[in-house]
């Protein structure tokens, strides 16, 4: 029990957590959202969930999730909403606004403070979110990152070179913020 049936390694408590949270949230989204919003809600949550997982472990966003996310975007508005200009909107202000961040800290700090990948996670999430939903969706996932930096920083000691992986922030405001729907 709990081995690989292949290499009989140890299998990882993670696994099945993922599971869960995934068989939650499709419940979830059966009950709760309405077709065919349930779908594309469904679709991104999984997407964000594994690029969670894989930012946090390995700090590396795989190109293949961020294309199988904007692709099912693109469907997702040609089929059920045939209007490409709110998520294009948001995508341009999503994208637009995370580069001038990055570009004023590299300024100020000359160094670069967010990788390439989040960069186009942001992107991707102002496509789907809307314009005003991406400032949101920053600014509170920033607010997440700044609250995990100082809890590790107290237990672990301050450290000005310690990278966070920014994708699992991101993840959970992008969530949390769509689910209210401030807008």
């Amino acid at each position: 029990m709990g081995k690989c049936n292949h290499c009989s390694g140890k299998i990882s408590l993670g696994y099945p957590i993922v599971e869960i949270i995934s068989a939650v949230a499709l419940v979830f989204t059966l009950k709760f959202m309405i077709y065919p919003e349930s779908i594309l809600f469904y679709w991104m949550f999984v997407h964000l969930l594994v690029l969670s997982i894989i930012d946090q472990k390995w700090m590396k966003i795989p190109i293949s999730i961020i294309i199988s996310m904007a692709l099912g975007l693109i469907f997702y508005h040609l089929i059920w909403t045939a209007d490409l200009m709110l998520p294009l909107s948001g995508f341009i202000v999503g994208s637009g606004f995370i580069v001038f961040v990055v570009g004023l800290n590299w300024l100020i700090f000359h160094k670069q403070t967010m990788g390439y990948g989040d960069l186009i996670i942001v992107a991707i999430l102002g496509a789907w979110l809307g314009t005003i939903q991406i400032f949101l969706t920053i600014f509170l996932a920033s607010i997440l990152a700044l609250l995990a930096f100082l809890v590790y920083s107290i237990i672990k000691g301050f450290s000005r070179s310690k990278s966070l992986p920014f994708v699992p922030f991101l993840s959970i405001a992008a969530i949390v913020i769509y689910l209210i729907n401030p807008m």
